[in-house]
């Protein structure tokens, strides 16, 4: 072995000894000795993808891999990509200081952006028009860019790492750094501490369009130009007017002149909306697609905004968990061959197939079967500390349902990823299914491979309660996503820590057994169970008939009246209002020759 891979190893087996990774065997001291060896190969304008599994420590790895060659060199420095702003923080107070305390220079640099918790003059949010015009010297907002380049350290956010993404050269304003003995050295390396982000979607509405040329009016003299935005204006409403079902290709717009003349005005705009010319002109430029919602009849335009990242000039190194088996990484992204040598023969996945806790039908029930589910909840965390997931639009409805249940620990999906604060959970309970909107899973799909894609239309519901697209490529991209973020989720718990040997419990709610299949094969050696969580629970619309039957057709009372019914059943009134004019409740109470008569229920007399 050589000389170097032996000594970061070995600091690699102190550190994750220190973190509680205690007994490392010889299989997971091969699999980080591969892993260094890969780093230390990497050559410059390489990009480097490692998929260990999560719970192996690869966190610490950089962490010990930026301390030891800092330490090997002084010249080092390195551009290190987090998830969450507080695992910045912690790298930052792991690594300590440059040289020695004396000298006062830490490491690392946290670059951050506004924090309202932050801001000197207390904005509560960030404003351009504010910032413009703020006085205060010190406001880290304004001090980031000139402050990094006196670290040989900087660590930035994932979204920092898209927005900073350009065709030329990425982060290459980070490229360089002072050092206080040899003057301007170079940050070679980039750490990308989990899957960079390749794509985000915006979008654009008719009044953000008139906003933009509202503004660009407003301060334009010249007749020959007001005239050409006024056509261009009309040209674009007529985007809005044709409304279709699925995504629909625009190609880009031909407005270089009124592009331009955007552009010099555009210093002197103050609104809410910074980044509008921006994504005015990538629109204009590049097209998008439009789209058109059936339910609320809103049509929008969609940009999708992507970069496949040129990180010419560095030595750049992903450390991605669930690589392996994700699609969405770009071919000049070379995936290291990393085996898996984790087995889960104590983890069961409970799963309960009858439906899939949509957004939809927590909201068709007002929460109802959450109700119905505090039991099994109970019941659950009473084995041990329970993860709940949710829907970030009812986590604190759910919170207030699950009040007086100890030992859990609620948070919503899209807030997990990255996080080490539920290592202590044996147990994860989702509610829910996350499904991003159904554009998103279209045009990663396009973004992937745009000639697979035949069919444009967006999802419906298949026989077995699936949800999928007509097109057969846009659904297994669909579905890998799905199953990647869930991965993700679920290694929140104690079963990331590699060194776990205790029970560990999955809950799910999911219609898709292929998404459970998938698990299954990740989680070598696993269980799964099926889940009824309700069978010793009766809904509401069960009870609304089975209660009008014990009443009027076993005890014989002549008549119930709604409020008295309303008591018998146990749910709210707008619950039972709902269910009082369901076609099937109506139809199984005439079944048992009930029907209802103003404010009481009889039986029928004919």
């Amino acid at each position: 072995m050589d000389i170097t891979v032996k000594k970061i190893l070995e600091e690699f087996e102190k550190h994750a000894s220190e973190k509680g990774l205690k007994d490392i065997d010889e299989n997971h001291r091969n699999v980080i000795r591969q892993m260094i060896e890969a780093v230390l190969l990497t050559e410059i304008d390489q990009i480097t993808v490692i998929p260990a599994m999560m719970g192996i420590g690869k966190s610490t790895l950089i962490k010990v891999l930026l301390d030891f060659l800092s330490n090997k060199d002084k010249r080092f420095g390195a551009v290190v990509i987090k998830e969450r702003l507080e695992d910045m923080d912690t790298l930052r107070k792991e690594l300590g200081y440059w040289e020695d305390e004396y000298l006062g220079l830490d490491s690392v640099f946290s670059m951050k952006g506004y924090s309202k918790n932050d801001c000197l003059e207390g904005y509560s949010v960030y404003d351009p028009a504010n910032c413009s015009n703020c006085e205060r010297r010190n406001c880290r907002v304004k001090n980031n860019h000139k402050e990094q380049v006196g670290y040989p350290i900087l660590a930035i956010s994932h979204q920092r790492l898209f927005l900073s993404s350009n065709p030329e050269r990425c982060l290459e304003e980070y490229s360089e750094w002072n050092n206080p003995y040899d003057g301007k050295c170079k940050r070679t390396y980039i750490f990308v501490d989990e899957k960079p982000k390749f794509m985000e979607i915006k979008t654009l509405n008719r009044d953000n369009l008139d906003h933009f040329f509202n503004f660009i009016e407003s301060i334009t003299g010249e007749t020959n130009m007001l005239t050409k935005l006024s056509e261009l204006r009309l040209e674009l409403h007529e985007l809005f007017k044709i409304k279709q079902n699925g995504l629909v290709s625009l190609t880009g717009i031909n407005a270089e002149e009124v592009l331009n003349h955007a552009h010099t005005v555009w210093s002197k705009y103050d609104g809410s909306n910074p980044s509008l010319l921006k994504l005015i002109e990538s629109f204009f430029i590049n097209g998008g697609y439009r789209t058109h919602n059936l339910k609320t009849n809103q049509v929008l335009l969609n940009i999708p905004l992507v970069t496949d990242y040129n990180f010419n000039g560095f030595k750049t190194i992903v450390f991605d968990g669930t690589a392996t088996d994700d699609l969405g990484y770009p071919e000049k992204f070379i995936k290291l061959e990393i085996p898996d040598i984790r087995e889960y023969q104590n983890v069961t996945i409970h799963w309960c197939n009858r439906m899939n806790l949509s957004i939809n039908r927590l909201r068709n029930s007002n929460l109802e079967v959450i109700r119905l589910l505090k039991g099994s909840i109970q019941e659950i965390a009473l084995m041990g500390k329970t993860l709940i997931v949710c829907h970030n639009e009812y986590e604190k409805n759910i919170r207030n349902i699950l009040n007086g249940i100890e030992n859990i620990e609620i948070d919503h999906f899209n807030n997990l990823k990255g996080k080490n604060s539920y290592r202590e959970c044996s147990n994860v309970v989702f509610l829910g299914t996350f499904h991003k909107p159904d554009n998103y899973y279209l045009q990663k799909a396009l973004y992937i491979d745009k000639e697979k894609v035949d069919n444009f239309e967006m999802p419906r519901t298949s026989e077995g309660n699936v949800r999928e697209f007509p097109d057969a490529f846009v659904t297994s991209v669909m579905k890998n996503d799905k199953e990647l973020d869930l991965l993700q989720d679920i290694f929140r718990i104690a079963i990331r820590d590699i060194s776990f040997k205790g029970d560990a419990n999955i809950y799910l709610f999911n219609t898709d057994k292929d998404i459970i299949a998938y698990m299954s094969s990740v989680l070598k050696g696993c269980t799964v169970k099926e889940w009824e969580p309700f069978e010793k629970e009766e809904t509401y619309k069960d009870k609304f008939v089975s209660t009008l039957v014990q009443a009027l057709c076993i005890d014989g009372i002549e008549k119930v009246s709604t409020t008295k019914h309303r008591e018998l059943v146990g749910c709210q009134k707008s619950i039972w209002s709902r269910y009082a004019n369901d076609i099937d409740v109506i139809l199984e109470m005439a079944s048992h020759g009930i029907i209802r008569t103003g404010n009481s229920f009889t039986l029928n007399e004919q």
